[in-house]
């Protein structure tokens, strides 16, 4: 069974990243490109879609590149970005819903879950015979004794 993020934990889904890997200008970039490319989609993806800053200085941060790679690859990086970011949060939002769609049917498939057991245990002790649950018939039923013989301790 899958562990329950805790509330300030960061939710994340795999980021569809096959799109982009077929763009010819993402397979032409050498290493250092890419992998400047690939900070600033992560962190875009990893921070729910949230608008890119407009700051170019902001964009070198979050790329973690040299200077001189920043300035050589920038044109590029911000050209694939603007082209790719409308479908990376399309694919955030669509997965998104599709997890608080889960989490409502989780919920409601438990609270019926619940539902049929209770049911299922009335049904149980109705058909048992007994007329209340079995530590009410010991002080009610009529073989009661006064003293600790029928009593749990």
């Amino acid at each position: 069974m899958a562990r329950a993020p805790k509330k300030l934990e960061r939710v994340t889904f795999p980021i569809p990243f096959v799109k982009v890997l077929d763009d010819r200008r993402v397979i032409a970039l050498p290493p250092a490109g890419f992998g400047c490319l690939w900070r600033i989609l992560f962190h875009y993806w990893l921070t729910g879609c949230e608008p890119l800053s407009e700051s170019e200085d902001r964009l070198f941060v979050i790329a973690q590149a040299p200077r001189a790679t920043w300035r050589w690859h920038r044109d590029t990086i911000l050209a694939v970005c603007k082209d790719y970011t409308p479908y990376l949060a399309h694919e955030f939002e669509v997965r998104s819903s599709r997890r608080s769609l889960l989490h409502r049917l989780n919920e409601k498939g438990a609270a019926k879950r619940v539902q049929q057991l209770r049911e299922r245990h009335r049904q149980q002790r109705e058909a048992s015979g007994l007329p209340v649950m079995p530590r009410q018939v010991v002080k009610s039923g009529p073989v009661f004794q006064d003293g600790p013989a029928f009593r749990d301790r």
